[in-house]
């Protein structure tokens, strides 16, 4: 392990961080991690997010802001614990975007938005529409102008199996990714159940921007910036609620128009 003392500083959406620390082997994991994850090289030497990689009693321990934020033995656990970190301090911080869980897709000048948290099943159904023919936008987050559109933010989609969650690339599927920002032309509220069939009700703008307001990441820190962006992204679009089963042929149906 090498102890010189090396240092980063990366950037994006208006937000800038650091890293420092002594091992430079998890510092080089740490930067391919955050570029992966859209982040790029900047020249300040403070950021808007300091975080700090120290050994104590043996574990590596990341800290931000002077704040502990994961401590491990295991290097690939802090790097994991490091992206959940960045991702929503990002989501929390950026100044000029509002960002909303949500997986989004471009199909014909517009976007398609799955809000949702972890779990929910918005990666699968993403996934589906990808390989169906839609651009990939994101996974992970709706990330909203002030216009309401949607920008790109295709990161590796996060697919789970049985070994755990793994970063998958949009092209290995097949698939392609979206370079430029679109309206919003359709919200779909929905959940996977084995049993579930796409039975769609179509809600009022109201309920769906109710729908993004409960997924968007600063709508209790932010509210007074994030209403007005959320009351943009649903003018004119159409809001489907049902449950949901298997995600590729309703992928097909949706992308067809037969939904």
């Amino acid at each position: 392990m090498t102890t010189a003392p090396s240092h980063i500083a990366l950037r994006t959406h208006g937000v800038s961080l650091t890293v420092s620390g002594d091992d430079v082997t998890l510092l080089t994991a740490l930067r391919a991690r955050a570029r992966a994850l859209g982040w790029t090289a900047a020249d300040r030497t403070c950021g808007d997010l300091d975080y700090v990689v120290a050994v104590e009693n043996g574990d590596q321990v990341l800290h931000c802001n002077g704040e502990s934020v994961h401590r491990s033995s295991d290097g690939t656990a802090l790097v994991e614990a490091f992206e959940d970190h960045v991702k929503i301090e990002l989501a929390l911080r950026a100044p000029d975007h509002v960002f909303v869980h949500a997986g989004v897709v471009g199909w014909r000048g517009g976007a398609i938005v799955v809000p949702g948290r972890s779990r929910a099943g918005k990666t699968t159904l993403i996934e589906a529409l990808v390989r169906a023919g839609a651009e990939y936008y994101s996974d992970e987050f709706a990330v909203l102008d002030a216009n309401g559109h949607v920008h790109p933010y295709a990161i590796p989609l996060g697919i789970r199996g049985a070994n755990g969650r793994a970063s998958v690339d949009v092209d290995t599927i097949g698939g392609r990714a979206g370079t430029v920002p679109l309206p919003v032309t359709r919200i779909l509220i929905t959940q996977y159940h084995p049993r579930g069939r796409w039975r769609p009700r179509t809600l009022s703008p109201a309920l769906g921007m109710l729908a993004l307001m409960d997924n968007a990441v600063a709508a209790r820190t932010a509210p007074e910036r994030t209403m007005p962006v959320l009351r943009r992204a649903v003018e004119g679009a159409t809001i489907l609620r049902s449950r949901r089963g298997d995600a590729h042929p309703l992928a097909q149906m949706l992308l067809s128009g037969i939904a």
